[in-house]
């Protein structure tokens, strides 16, 4: 019986840490959801125009993103402190974004200037800028990059060289405006209020597994102590 008591309580707080971390992927998805939920919307308006509607996302009437163009870039840094390892990841893909299809046949054509910078960041290597659902919305759906490259937040908030890589591309492909990789904000593709759906919706599955973990925590303590 005490053999069976000891495995009922260490059964219970193994489940506790499991339940713990998917309540934290949980609030992640949460917090994320929230942040599309809540992101300020410009719609039906020409890509060349978005510069003049301060707003963290758009719906384009017109836009297309030249995929094959895409460069990423991987780093990895690592820091001695008090004599532990600590290492750090992060990944980005950069591509070019015109105002219309015919751009993306035309290489370094003054008419066919890239008006937006699309972007994806993360912590994994070989990053890649894949094509999303159709916007329901336009053209293009796209939301400011909360990881990206921003001019106004400075280089303390985001690595330095994601613009590097921006020009990099550019330079390659003999793409204009050079300047448009310092001096602009980079996007996500998607719609934010579908992104927030689908976040909500992960969360919901999360939290379900984690109190299920919580659920069967509790049950083998209260078993434990009943003996």
């Amino acid at each position: 019986m005490a053999v069976v008591s000891q495995l009922n309580s260490f059964g219970g707080f193994c489940c506790f840490g499991p339940g713990w971390l998917l309540t934290a992927v949980a609030v992640y998805f949460t917090g994320w959801a929230t942040i599309q939920a809540n992101a300020t919307i410009t719609a039906d308006i020409r890509i060349a125009n978005w510069r003049q509607y301060n707003t963290e996302a758009y719906y384009l009437s017109d836009g297309a993103v030249a995929y094959g163009y895409q460069r990423n870039f991987y780093a990895r840094s690592c820091r001695k402190n008090n004599g532990k390892t600590t290492c750090t990841s992060e990944g980005w893909a950069i591509a070019p974004a015109f105002s219309n299809a015919s751009c993306l046949l035309k290489l370094a054509n003054s008419t066919c200037p890239v008006e937006m910078i699309i972007s994806v960041t993360g912590q994994a290597e070989g990053m890649r800028i894949s094509e999303p659902e159709p916007c329901q919305h336009g053209a293009l759906c796209v939301m400011q990059d909360p990881h990206g490259y921003a001019p106004d937040r400075g280089a303390d908030f985001t690595d330095a060289r994601i613009p590097e890589t921006c020009t990099q591309m550019m330079l390659t492909h003999g793409l204009e405006p050079l300047s448009i990789c310092r001096d602009s904000r980079y996007f996500n593709l998607g719609d934010p209020i579908a992104g927030a759906d689908a976040s909500y919706a992960s969360a919901a599955v999360f939290y379900g597994i984690a109190f299920a973990f919580f659920g069967a925590a509790f049950g083998m303590v209260a078993m434990c102590g009943q003996e």
